[in-house]
């Protein structure tokens, strides 16, 4: 009888173990197919489940692995919430060197630690640790840290720190910018307009004007363009403008005391080098050449400009607070008639937008050279338009 109670005891634990094993291997299964094609929910979801099973089954020799897989989900996808226990659980277990590196395992605990607490001292550490991972492969955890890190920067008005880790964010995905070119676009944005808001300096316009070349590039590249490269392409342009902008202001107080008194180059040699630097695009419809093109009758647009009348009117609250800034938009011109009237880009966002629209709409287009209807046409499509809102 001890015997066969015995046996029955070895086959029930047998089968125990064998039940758990099964549940990881499910688990992991779920969590690899969510990784693959599931939404975030999904993917957190299944990370949570592998997690828990990893935890009461710390005996399988894969535990730390799978552990470290779970955890980096959780911090990509739901900021690192739901991480704590798998961290803990694996704190104090080795970790596999021939598949985690050591710069993905302290970048994993860094970016944790600073997420869960958010202290200087986390803080620091994150910073080493992204300083270790920023000359490897960008992975999607180094990914979200280095942009985690420049968003926070940001979002604190720390515009110095902003400018640097963003740079650094950009130059981490600068390599693989033809699979994560949002992420890497962002971050040059992110770098350079902190770093004007920083220091105003004319640069920052001329590194957006390489930056709109880079994009041409890379949509030459990838053989497509990504609906989120002509965006970023429009709103480059926009911040470049908006700078342009503020220089524009400045040489209008400039000697008077002013807090938009500044010195250095002139708008108009500044504008000349960001046109120089875009002409090295080549032709493309993201930095266009409107006036080049020609009618059905062979006769080219009409030289000009739209009409002064009726003014843009400066919104009260932008000009209480000396805000300027510019507004990117796609018109035609029918027969000397503005129509068809898109916004783009505008910077700031919902500031400028629609008292743009409003008197753009009701403007017209004013020859100054050649004979309408004769030696040129008095209609154009898809031409862009840039408004200025100017602190004078």
């Amino acid at each position: 009888m001890k015997r066969f109670f015995a046996i029955v005891a070895c086959l029930l634990a047998a089968s125990l173990a064998s039940a758990q094993s099964l549940y990881v291997d499910n688990a992991i299964t779920r969590h690899q197919r969510a990784m693959s094609g599931g939404t975030v929910a999904e993917r957190v979801a299944a990370a949570n489940e592998l997690g828990q099973a990893i935890i009461q089954n710390d005996w399988r020799p894969d535990a730390v692995l799978r552990a470290y897989e779970a955890r980096q989900t959780l911090c990509v996808y739901a900021a690192c919430q739901g991480a704590g226990p798998i961290a803990k659980f694996a704190a104090d277990r080795p970790v596999p060197q021939d598949l985690l590196s050591t710069s993905d395992v302290g970048l994993l605990k860094t970016y944790s630690d600073w997420m869960n607490s958010g202290t200087p001292q986390t803080r620091a550490a994150l910073d080493e640790a992204l300083t270790a991972s920023a000359s490897v492969r960008a992975t999607p955890l180094s990914v979200i840290a280095f942009q985690t890190r420049y968003t926070e920067d940001s979002n604190a008005g720390d515009w110095a720190a902003a400018a640097v880790s963003a740079a650094e964010a950009a130059q981490h995905f600068a390599p693989n910018r033809s699979v994560i070119g949002e992420r890497w676009s962002d971050a040059v944005l992110a770098a350079t307009t902190a770093h004007f808001n920083h220091a105003p300096n004319p640069d920052a316009i001329l590194r957006l004007a390489t930056h709109t070349v880079e994009l041409v590039e890379l949509e030459r590249t990838l053989g497509t363009r990504p609906e989120w490269l002509e965006k970023h392409a429009y709103t480059t342009r926009a911040w470049q403008e908006a700078m342009s902008a503020y220089y524009r202001s400045a040489s209008a107080y400039n000697g008077n005391g002013n807090r938009y008194a500044v010195s250095g180059p002139s708008v108009d040699q500044i504008a000349e080098e960001a046109d120089a630097i875009l002409a090295n695009a080549g032709k493309s419809d993201l930095v266009p050449d409107f006036w080049a093109s020609e009618d059905s009758n062979g006769l080219p647009f009409c030289d000009g400009k739209l009409s002064e009348n009726p003014d843009i009117r400066f919104p009260r609250n932008a000009g209480r607070a000396g805000t300027f800034g510019s507004v990117i938009m796609r018109i035609s011109i029918d027969d000397l008639d503005v129509t068809d009237v898109e916004v783009l880009a505008a910077v700031p966002a919902e500031t400028f937008e629609k008292p743009a629209l409003k008197a753009v709409r009701k403007k017209k287009w004013i020859v100054e050279n050649g004979t309408p209807g004769v030696t040129c046409s008095t209609s154009q499509k898809d031409m862009m338009a840039v408004v200025w809102f100017l602190i004078r």
